[in-house]
């Protein structure tokens, strides 16, 4: 009987401790639509994938990967001196109630050498990573749909 006092108080001492350890979702109401990424050219191995990013509180992404290539990078495009250049960057600020879009001629997410082709209405699977104000980090997985283009335009 004692015993068993002393496993109930123990118990109860440790519900503040457990309860804390399941702390809320920290996904500030993220919404991402409109995911897709390029297919790959015959006999090519890089993709890139587009989505909108928005969310009620500031963000970042700053990384993201695929089960389809190690080789995964957040890219931009700009012009410097009327030539087109593209390059990694560490991260995409998300402001706070306001949408970003991952499109070609921008940011978007590179998939470089993928272990097999990317064909129209294909699932590209992706794993983003984002850090809040906090510094807190959090995943989500999106699933963007194979397409060969949006819009008519056609950066990569």
């Amino acid at each position: 009987m004692h015993t068993s006092k002393i496993l109930l108080g123990t118990f109860v001492a440790l519900l503040p401790i457990l309860g804390s350890a399941q702390s809320p979702s920290v996904e500030p109401s993220l919404k991402i639509i409109d995911a897709w990424a390029k297919t790959t050219v015959p006999g090519g191995s890089v993709s890139a994938a587009y989505m909108q990013i928005s969310s009620a509180k500031p963000l970042k992404l700053v990384k993201a990967e695929s089960p389809l290539t190690p080789n995964v990078e957040i890219h931009n495009m700009s012009m410097k001196d009327g030539v087109m250049e593209m390059r990694a960057v560490e991260a995409v600020d998300v402001p706070a109630g306001k949408s970003v879009a991952l499109k070609p001629g921008g940011f978007h997410i590179m998939l470089i050498k993928v272990n097999k082709p990317i064909n129209k209405g294909d699932a590209v699977p992706l794993k983003l990573t984002f850090e809040t104000p906090d510094k807190k980090l959090f995943s989500v997985d999106v699933a963007a749909k194979g397409q060969e283009k949006a819009g008519g335009h056609s950066h990569h």
